[in-house]
């Protein structure tokens, strides 16, 4: 009888401990920590992967030229409205020598920081920490481009990465009980804001998001968080002084060219998309994402009220039901604009579906006078600007409901708040809080996570990307053996034919070539496509390049751009011809009339590229 007693002494304490951790916080911390250490280091591994000479290539051009003699403002077509070149200048001026990899790796490393700080500071507000890891495992993947095309600093990427220091620094001086701590957090918020109006003008609109919840914090009196008009001061006081300076030292560099450069983007716009500004994300095939996940959320929000095990079997069912949908487009009803945006779509309409669904509650509690909990506060702080920044970016730009993913850490921290102050979920243990955000975001983040290692822009996916480039700009980047071959062809011809100091014309929308050879475009912008844009521009863009004594010593024409794109059957696929050179446009002409041609390269058996040198 006492061995049995003593037997059954240890069983119940095995059973208490196994409790304990069950419904540790540390324990499901360290099991959420190993989750984002794995996506992080997958993340680090994917910066190797990728080559294009597409958009990559422009934001790394405009940047490099600005140190080495290039003007700030030229006659370009983004000009004044895109100031992220400034800021990656910054890095090229530090060290001249940067490569490509170095730059994703940058990055890599901001985005990081930008998580920790966001996640002390959502600490600082909501006290719990177990889950932060988990739900910005993601971002340890793709970075602050979770579209997963491109790994690197942009005029997209920019934005993401300073809402989130900014809000993290704003929820740090909201509970923050030192006055002059306080006001410095509050500071530092409105530098963050100001960086995000000046690296893309068109997202300034954000600036408002203070006055916004200055109004909805006074509204409802709410005691968890204090948000007075001197705070509201302290947070506008350096975008005001930060502009000011600005303005003060380029003046009438940069006031001129706002209005032109907002005339040429409009009519590239219009080459682009005949589609009204307001369509681009209101339309059927967006209503098709939102309705699928509302009842997604519907049904979810009803598997919560289960008990445990019910709620684990169904929400497994509904997580890998919703997977197949995303993984088969919901079989081919739901058509995506583009088949590398197809997947990590999926995540962006439900952010949307939630925007949407938390617009509802607060006029509801408007309308009720209802007080709002402390989780709906939080989440009233983060989701301000986060939508403000989704519906400019996707209204103002023509990536449509996709750019809604360019300020998503902080909507995902906010949704994580929500679902985990739901009561039924509340009352739960650590862990199966845990498996309970998992079901919830696993088919997005997996789908999204697959598509940026499967989808690297305009290159082929890793498994097929068999070379390496060994030097210059793109020392370290795995890619496919044509563009191994076109980036030595190209480096070459530079190195023979050029100088330090020579200007070069890549043509057409190739801009990564300026990078490869390491000489700066003769043209105002290294963004050469005659179709997209005005013929008198094209004209007076080439006249501007012999005026101000910028002919070039080498041209390299492409007939048609290298862009791949990932096929079901094959490695990939590529654009058809583009146009036949020479064609009537004033760069055509102006290279057949001064220059001769050298030498060729075939990329493929309907394209070849042709290097020019000057008579």
């Amino acid at each position: 009888m006492k061995e049995s007693s003593a037997v059954n002494n240890i069983k119940e304490r095995e059973m208490i401990n196994l409790q304990r951790l069950y419904n540790n916080q540390i324990t499901v911390f360290i099991i959420s920590l190993i989750v984002f250490l794995i996506a992080a280091t997958f993340g680090w591994v994917r910066l190797h992967y990728g080559f294009n000479f597409f958009d990559e290539g422009f934001y790394m051009t405009e940047a490099w030229r600005l140190t080495v003699g290039d003007e700030l403002f030229q006659e370009k077509l983004r000009g004044a409205l895109d100031m992220s070149s400034v800021i990656n200048s910054i890095f090229f001026r530090i060290s001249p020598n940067i490569t490509l990899l170095k730059f994703r790796e940058i990055q890599f490393f901001l985005t990081i920081c930008a998580l920790l700080i966001f996640s002390l500071a959502l600490y600082k507000v909501n006290k719990g920490y177990w889950f932060y890891p988990l739900i910005f495992s993601l971002f340890a993947y793709t970075g602050v481009d979770t579209t997963g095309l491109i790994p690197n600093l942009s005029k997209n990427t920019y934005p993401h990465l300073f809402i989130i220091f900014h809000l993290a620094f704003l929820l740090l001086a909201l509970r923050q009980e030192s006055v002059a701590l306080r006001r410095t957090y509050f500071i530092i918020a409105g530098i963050f804001l100001w960086l995000i109006s000046f690296t893309l003008l068109s997202m300034s609109i954000v600036l408002f998001s203070p006055l916004i919840l200055f109004y909805f914090i006074h509204k409802w009196k709410t005691d968890y968080v204090s948000f007075d008009f001197m705070d509201l001061c302290f947070i506008y006081a350096p975008i005001l002084l930060c502009w000011t300076i600005f303005i003060a030292i380029f003046n009438k560099d940069y006031l001129d060219k706002i209005i032109p450069c907002i005339q040429l983007n409009m009519q590239w716009g219009q080459y682009y998309s005949k589609e009204s500004l307001i369509h681009r994300i209101i339309n059927w095939e967006t209503a098709k994402y939102l309705i699928i996940n509302l009842i997604y959320m519907i049904i979810f929000y009803y598997l919560l009220r289960f008990r445990k095990g019910t709620l684990l079997i169904c929400g497994t069912i509904l997580c890998f039901l919703m997977y197949l949908i995303i993984d088969t487009s919901f079989w081919g009803l739901v058509h995506p604009l583009f088949v590398f945006y197809s997947r990590p779509m999926w995540l962006a309409s439900l952010l949307m579906t939630v925007y949407l669904l938390f617009l509802f509650n607060i006029l509801w509690k408007i309308l009720t006078q209802r007080i709002l909990s402390e989780a709906e506060v939080i989440s009233l702080i983060l989701f301000i600007p986060c939508i403000i920044l989704s519906v400019s970016n996707s209204v103002l730009t023509f990536n449509g409901l996709i750019a809604i993913l360019w300020a998503s850490v902080p909507a995902i921290g906010s949704i994580s708040i929500l679902l985990l102050s739901n009561r039924n979920v509340k009352k739960q243990p650590y862990f199966i809080k845990f498996i309970v955000l998992f079901i919830f975001f696993a088919p997005f983040y997996y789908s999204t996570a697959w598509s940026g290692w499967h989808y690297p822009y305009n290159d082929v996916a890793p498994q097929y990307a068999t070379a390496t480039i060994e030097q210059g700009f793109g020392k370290g980047i795995k890619t496919n053996l044509l563009y191994k071959n076109l980036y030595d062809w190209i480096s070459a011809n530079a190195e023979k034919y050029t100088s330090k100091d020579d200007f070069i014309i890549s043509y057409t929308c190739t801009p990564m070539v300026y990078m490869i050879a390491k000489r700066r475009p003769a043209l105002n912008s290294s963004w050469t496509d005659y179709r997209d844009t005005p013929a008198d521009y094209v004209k007076k863009d080439v006249d501007s390049m012999k005026n101000n004594g910028r002919a070039p010593r080498m041209a390299v024409v492409f007939e048609k751009t290298p862009i791949i794109y990932p096929s079901e059957k094959d490695k990939y696929v590529t654009f058809e011809r583009e146009f036949s050179f020479p064609s009537n446009d004033a760069i055509s002409q102006y290279i057949v009339q001064n220059m001769y041609f050298i030498n060729q390269w075939h990329m493929e058996e309907d394209s070849t590229v042709r290097c020019f040198y000057h008579k």
